[in-house]
């Protein structure tokens, strides 16, 4: 792996089911934490527009070429919309992975989806199609989809940006940022 690795990490700021929006954030990190850029957009609350919303704010920023990783926190932003990996990996050509300290409980989502949207097989598809690995973690082990690369370059980006903890710092400095930019203080956990 290079000298100089840059990932971008992408996490949904606190948001209340009644707002028709919410603001997502990019933390552009130079491993291991050298914070080198930070990035903003809004998505529909339980919409899809996920996907391209990263895609647009991706690619029409400065950072792109710079970019050898790109980390989700989990499959879904602002509830329900959900993120595709694998078409974020084929519109910019940077590897993802998506991390969640937790399995998700895919019958559980499925019945969640079917209740609420009319869309679910949609939503579930693309939630489906991400196989997710246990990858060993600070205390527990934390769970990854992979876009654009192996398993063992995964866990590779994963340790060179793991300060302290399970979670890359990319993620954290996106959760912290959304945090502070909602609700004045960080908040929760990183």
């Amino acid at each position: 792996m290079k000298r100089y690795v840059r990932a971008a990490g992408i996490d949904d700021a606190p948001f209340k089911f009644i707002q028709p929006i919410s603001e997502i954030f990019f933390a552009v990190v130079r491993a291991p934490n050298y914070i080198e850029g930070l990035l903003r957009a809004t998505v529909r609350v339980d919409g899809l527009d996920a996907t391209e919303t990263v895609i647009k704010r991706l690619n029409g920023s400065k950072f792109i070429e710079q970019l050898d990783v790109i980390f989700v926190d989990g499959c879904t932003v602002a509830g329900f919309n959900v993120v595709d990996i694998g078409e974020i990996y084929r519109a910019t050509g940077v590897p993802v992975i998506s991390v969640t300290r937790k399995r998700p409980d895919l019958e559980e989502i499925g019945a969640t989806l079917r209740k609420k949207f009319d869309d679910w097989e949609q939503r579930m598809a693309i939630i489906s199609k991400t196989e997710l690995h246990p990858v060993a973690a600070a205390r527990n082990p934390i769970y990854v989809g992979i876009a654009g690369t192996d398993l063992a370059t995964a866990k590779l980006f994963l340790k060179r940006f793991t300060v302290q903890g399970s979670i890359p710092e990319p993620l954290r400095i996106a959760h912290m940022v959304a945090s502070l930019y909602v609700l004045g203080e960080t908040r929760g956990r990183s």
